[in-house]
């Protein structure tokens, strides 16, 4: 099965929800399924750590950067 996730940063540096999504996401690749996660961050890149797929996006101004990752994060889900 194919998970997307969404985190504002990336789960292993985070707290709260961060937390409980890099729990839930090893959890999830140990049983077979192909897991995603969204974050924010400084540039736009996709990479691959422990299994797990990150899709960065990238924001620029700090006070509008969940603004701005929920509108990209509409668009993204979107086109797939």
């Amino acid at each position: 099965m194919k998970i997307l996730e969404i985190a504002y940063k990336p789960p292993e540096f985070g707290g709260g929800i961060e937390r409980f999504v890099n729990g839930l996401s090893k959890y999830l690749t140990l049983n077979g399924n192909e897991v995603s996660i969204m974050i924010s961050g400084t540039e736009n890149k996709i990479y691959i750590k422990n299994n797990i797929k990150f899709i960065q996006i990238k924001v620029k101004f700090p006070y509008f950067k969940k603004l701005i990752y929920n509108i990209k994060l509409y668009f993204y889900v979107k086109k797939t």
